[in-house]
């Protein structure tokens, strides 16, 4: 580790994370308002072809109108089936490969050494100030380190006793779907049941979570995002301390008085 990621590493250890994010979104805003720019998206949606009328070597599994459109299903096909390891050299993301089947997949997920996770875990340049230290794009040990402060929650007895609540809550969302036309299953199912669980989880409100739990991962350049990113912010600052003096590690509930108002409308 070079000197500089030795330094930020420190420094994001000691300053508390919403200081780190609000400095980060106010040294954002003064550098779009200088620089005159906004951050265009870099995809202009055209009609996808049918897989067969392109080169293999073409096929760019990272554009999103793939899914968007509904292609995606026979793209990963062939490239499946005649290059299960592919390479796409000119994508917008830069050079990047594909693994698409499971065998491999799974050889490359558990060969740390050779192929790591670490800085990120995604193709391309991070959004803006989504470089920050998580431990989903770190390796072994530092990884098992990070995650050894949530594994209890999820350990198969602790799942096992949130069966029925688990049910119960996919039950509702599923039920809550329109009948016989079009819906977001990003936004009406894979959205609100995964902001319910980890409202769960965290011990906050669930109702109206849905916008702080897309709002710290996502980035105006891609999408957007449902909740302002220093709402957000404000959120957490208010109730991670609660959590943390009333639920320290081990803990499984806390106790004493909640924030007087709920992180959904703060």
């Amino acid at each position: 580790m070079n000197i500089a990621a030795t330094v930020t590493q420190k420094a994001q250890s000691l300053i508390p994370i919403d200081l780190q994010i609000r400095g980060a979104h106010l040294y954002d805003k003064t550098r779009r308002v200088v620089t005159r720019t906004d951050g265009q998206t870099m995809f202009t949606e055209t009609p996808i072809p049918p897989v067969d009328e392109v080169d293999l070597l073409d096929i760019d599994l990272s554009n999103p109108f793939l899914y968007r459109q509904g292609k995606w299903r026979s793209y990963f096909e062939r490239v499946r089936n005649e290059a299960p390891v592919h390479y796409q050299a000119h994508s917008p993301f830069g050079p990047f490969w594909s693994i698409t089947r499971h065998a491999d997949i799974i050889a490359v997920d558990k060969n740390h050494k050779a192929f790591s996770a670490e800085p990120f875990i995604i193709i391309g340049r991070p959004p803006r100030f989504m470089d920050i230290a998580m431990f989903i794009a770190m390796d072994p040990p530092r990884h098992d380190q990070q995650r050894a402060a949530v594994q209890g929650v999820v350990a198969p007895k602790n799942l096992r006793e949130m069966e029925g609540l688990i049910r119960s809550r996919v039950k509702d969302v599923l039920d809550g779907l329109p009948s016989n036309e079009p819906f977001d299953w990003v936004k009406n199912v894979s959205i609100e049941l995964t902001a319910r669980m980890l409202a769960t989880l965290l011990d906050f409100p669930t109702s109206n979570v849905t916008g702080w739990s897309s709002g710290p991962t996502s980035s105006p350049r891609w999408s957007r995002p449902t909740a302002d990113p220093q709402t957000t912010t404000r959120c957490f600052a208010k109730w991670w301390p609660w959590r943390r003096v009333s639920a320290p590690c081990g803990g499984t509930k806390p106790h004493g008085p909640r924030p007087e108002r709920s992180p959904a409308s703060i």
